[in-house]
């Protein structure tokens, strides 16, 4: 359900993206895919590994991939639109 909800949440943001922006760059889409999969990705890491009590490794799952992700998105809704 989880990664369901993702997906949605991607496929509205890539929407509207689409809205405000129809003559973006090539590379602003590749960067906002790529940035949806760190997120999801994210999320993965994060919740699996709580489910297998290693909190550590939760937390480094959000750092490591979570921190990029946003950070990629934050590029592309900033300096795309």
């Amino acid at each position: 359900m989880r990664n369901y909800i993702l997906g949605i949440l991607s496929g509205v943001a890539g929407t509207v993206l689409y809205m405000l922006a129809p003559a973006l760059a090539w590379y602003y889409w590749v960067m906002f895919v790529g940035s949806c999969l760190l997120i999801a990705f994210c999320f993965d890491v994060f919740f699996g590994s709580l489910q297998e009590h290693q909190t550590r490794a939760a937390w480094m799952g959000v750092l490591f991939f979570g921190v990029p992700g946003v950070v990629l998105q934050a590029l592309v809704w900033g300096l795309g639109v």
